[in-house]
């Protein structure tokens, strides 16, 4: 029969509990300022210590209440008195803590009222440390109230709490006031090291400041972390252990997502995204490690520091640098951020996190389907035009059937803004005829432009390049562009198209004329001939196509 032999066993966080105020890290500040107030012998009645859980604020007044109790005079904490080892091992007399969690009622306050009128028993202070203050009830602090304001000497009072809006404004008033920080990763992961040296264990570089990144800026969470490491590795403890224990992606297989998405395979980013779920994923813990990994591939972006960032998720922070535009980025975090809302109210996130990769993979890919058709369309109209410019015959034709200003100005006055309003929503579906047999290439001509201009009978585009203005001016397109736009717009149109400064320079014209009153007749209905026939390729005759037979403006 095999026997078990009993023994204590401690955790990390109690066992490496500072005993000194040097020991403290993180809170470097605050240890001065209350050095300085023993040593001064400048005790207040009341502390009041707030902060993020695991930060320091218990044990900073465990150290509090030993110092000022030290029998050595000479020293802040001697460690060596019977009032510091009492202390030390819980059962000093004079030191008594509460938790306001389960003794937050009036009889329980009112008692502890009673008792503070005993004088101390070794030490020169009775210290009551009240641990998650803001649990108390009304009833309570209204009791404890009055012992703040007038306590006796020899009464010492250390509240501490995770959440001040919660304390009375009056208690808070009668109390010196710490606000504790979140601890660096660093100097989490520096003690982590010394700790687990300190243990005769071994921990592989970087690992330490995994765990100090999921600790929260809290020690004691770093502390419990470790723990669960050491108990389940026998060996070296390594990062992917870390990543592994608690429920987290590796970045490897974080970038194997994103690359499945940038590269179009939407079969293995799920199949990878499954993997991860076989690993008891946290969904929404790893929606937060996406949006930040890629928040930081920003930051990395606009500060090229490394030392602003995760060390640990550089791989995948520099390949969403690389991958994906600015935009792109800043879309997938706020979809992630969405579907992270979603899933608080959800009985199944794993779908909703799916979901919102499917809806990412597809607002990728059509981006980058739209990019490369912006090519191909700039592309094609380089290389049409490139044999034009060879020849100045008609290149001199085709600058004949350009706009002027006072032609633009002209279809401004014709113009409605009611039609270009219906015009301009019937334009956002352009996008689903690009891959239509009969409709690209007008579609893809199109592509990248904006109406500026819109009648009953006429539709003026502005583009960013005058080549592609002067393509969709192209009698050769001509009839192509009118069945387009009745297909479009439910009615046969006339197109022009312009670039953008030559709009610009139109309005300031337009402006200009109707200051002074002297703006042009509009168009009639009948000056725009929107027959299909063929269209001769006179140049005289498609100014005639463009305007009428009125070819030129009336002198104003």
């Amino acid at each position: 029969m095999k026997v078990v032999k009993s023994m204590t066993y401690q955790s990390l966080y109690r066992k490496y509990r500072p005993t000194q105020f040097e020991d403290v890290i993180g809170q470097e500040t605050i240890v001065k300022s209350l050095e300085n107030s023993i040593i001064k012998n400048k005790i207040s009645h009341a502390y009041l210590f707030t902060g993020p859980r695991g930060t320091g604020k218990t044990t900073m007044a465990k150290l509090m209440a030993k110092s000022i109790n030290c029998a050595d005079e000479d020293k802040v904490i001697c460690g060596q008195c019977e009032s510091c080892k009492q202390a030390d091992a819980g059962s000093h007399p004079d030191i008594v803590e509460i938790d306001a969690a389960s003794n937050n009622g009036v009889e329980e306050i009112r008692t502890l009222i009673e008792r503070v009128k005993f004088t101390p028993i070794i030490g020169d202070y009775k210290v009551y440390i009240i641990d998650e203050v803001h649990m108390l009830s009304q009833g309570a602090f209204n009791a404890l109230l009055k012992t703040l304001e007038e306590p006796p000497s020899h009464v010492v009072f250390i509240l501490a709490t995770t959440e001040i809006h919660k304390v009375l404004p009056t208690i808070i008033s009668r109390c010196q006031r710490y606000d504790f920080s979140r601890i660096d990763s660093d100097s989490i992961s520096k003690r982590l090291d010394q700790i687990v040296e300190s243990e005769n264990r071994e921990i592989e570089k970087g690992a330490s400041s995994v765990i100090a990144s999921l600790s929260g800026g809290g020690m004691r969470n770093a502390l419990t972390i470790l723990e669960q490491a050491l108990i389940l590795n026998d060996d070296l403890i390594t990062k992917d252990a870390i990543y592994e224990q608690n429920g987290m992606i590796l970045p490897k297989e974080k970038i194997a997502l994103f690359d499945n998405i940038i590269t179009g395979n939407l079969s293995e980013m799920l199949a990878v995204y499954n993997n991860m779920l076989q690993k008891t994923v946290d969904v929404a813990r790893l929606i937060m490690d996406l949006v930040k990994g890629i928040k930081d591939s920003i930051v990395y972006q606009y500060t090229g520091n490394l030392s602003y960032i995760d060390q640990n998720e550089e791989a995948l922070i520099i390949y969403l640098h690389n991958n994906f535009e600015t935009n792109l980025r800043i879309e997938m975090i706020n979809t992630l951020l969405d579907y992270h809302e979603k899933i608080r109210f959800s009985s199944s996130p794993q779908l909703h996190m799916e979901i919102a990769l499917i809806e990412i993979f597809e607002s990728l890919n059509k981006n980058k389907v739209f990019k490369s058709v912006e090519k191909e369309v700039e592309a094609e109209i380089e290389e049409s035009f490139e044999e034009e410019k060879v020849s100045s015959e008609i290149e001199k034709e085709f600058s004949q059937i350009e706009l002027s200003e006072e032609e633009i100005v002209r279809l401004m006055v014709s113009a409605d803004k009611e039609e270009r309003f219906k015009d301009s929503e019937n334009f956002n579906q352009l996008d689903n005829y690009l891959f239509d047999p009969n409709w690209a290439k007008v579609s893809k001509l199109l592509k990248g432009s904006q109406i500026v201009l819109s009648g009953n009978r006429f539709v003026v585009f502005a583009t960013r390049s005058d080549i592609q203005a002067r393509a969709i001016m192209d009698r050769i397109n001509h009839e192509d562009l009118l069945r387009f736009t009745e297909l479009l717009f439910g009615d046969r149109k006339e197109v022009f198209a312009i670039n953008t400064a030559q709009f610009e320079n139109s309005v300031n014209l337009f402006k200009s004329l109707y200051a002074n009153s002297k703006l042009p007749k509009p168009y009639n209905d009948e000056d725009f001939d929107l027959d299909l026939e063929p269209v001769k390729d006179e140049t005289e005759e498609k100014l005639v196509k463009l305007f009428g037979s009125q070819l030129k403006i009336e002198e104003i």
